[in-house]
């Protein structure tokens, strides 16, 4: 892209949520990542879900038939492991 090209800053502007209008020409790269970083929301971590007892026991059984059936198709064996899981937990 051309440094001082308007339609390449109006494009940044656009990819970054600027209004076309409101669009700063920058002179190198190392501005615009300043200003992305200064932009940036803050990442909060989300939570981490505990994995059900379901969910624990059908990686079990799924695990277990991949490697008695290691070329079957994954959603055929998902079938058969809900199937075993179900049983399993009854």
């Amino acid at each position: 892209m051309a440094e001082g090209c308007p339609t390449c800053a109006m494009m940044r502007g656009i990819l970054m949520g600027a209004s076309p209008g409101a669009v700063k020409v920058y002179d190198n790269a190392k501005d615009i990542v300043e200003t992305m970083e200064s932009i940036a929301p803050s990442s909060t971590k989300k939570a981490k879900r505990k994995v059900s007892r379901y969910g624990r026991e059908l990686g079990r059984q799924l695990k277990a038939l991949k490697r008695k059936h290691p070329r079957t198709r994954v959603s055929s064996l998902m079938k058969r492991a809900h199937k075993a899981t179900r049983r399993a937990l009854k």
